[in-house]
């Protein structure tokens, strides 16, 4: 073990001691250093100058005083340090588990998938619905209540078949304007990104956890 510092600036040179300084019992100790140190250069001069009242009980209690805060200030110091550690450790440890808990549950593929059937029942219906007014459309020209080019009408609202291909991104989009915190700008961003690549590239991920689980 280290010799005991022999002032609260030698303590200071204690690398350990110097990192806490801060620290309230670090703070204290050190206080205490520099008034033993004080008493003791004191009474030093006193006895010096021929001072009776003083002796060498209070030369030694006051350096005594002084070896006690300086071992203090290294246990605090030390203490310090350890609790510091577990305190960042215990915190490492609880963003470790937040972000292991997203691959122990498939929340975020059952989202998608559920998503996958809502849009697949979209086009399914689309689907049914342009077959509808095509059929309708077809069977209004047979019966010569329609001429090529005039749309189907439903109580004298005219309707067509709606197109396919932009339904998918449609619905994305709506609902990326409910989801997100910046509507259209959200939006956006998902009518922009490569979805099947995305969701690849995650179910890639969550089966190399699960593997090495």
């Amino acid at each position: 073990m280290a010799p005991a510092p022999t002032t609260a600036e030698d303590a200071l040179t204690d690398d350990e001691v110097r990192a806490e300084a801060r620290h309230p019992e670090v703070a204290a100790a050190l206080a205490e250093i520099r008034e033993a140190d004080a008493d003791a250069t004191s009474i030093e001069q006193r006895i010096v100058a021929g001072d009776d009242e003083v002796g060498l009980d209070d030369l030694e209690e006051a350096e005594r005083r002084g070896r006690f805060a300086r071992l203090r200030a290294r246990r605090a110091a030390s203490k310090a340090r350890r609790d510091r550690e577990a305190t960042r450790e215990q915190a490492l440890a609880e963003v470790r588990a937040r972000v292991d808990g997203l691959f122990e549950s498939s929340d975020l593929l059952d989202a998608y998938e559920a998503a996958v059937d809502a849009i697949a029942n979209l086009l399914t219906t689309t689907v049914a619905h342009n077959e509808t007014v095509r059929t309708a459309f077809v069977d209004l020209r047979k019966l010569g209540a329609a001429k090529s080019g005039d749309p189907v009408h439903v109580k004298g609202v005219p309707v067509t078949t709606v197109d396919i291909k932009q339904l998918g991104p449609a619905a994305t989009s709506e609902a990326a304007k409910r989801a997100l915190p910046h509507g259209p700008a959200g939006a956006a961003v998902l009518d922009n990104m490569a979805a099947e690549a995305e969701v690849a590239a995650h179910r890639r991920t969550v089966e190399k956890i699960a593997a090495a689980s």
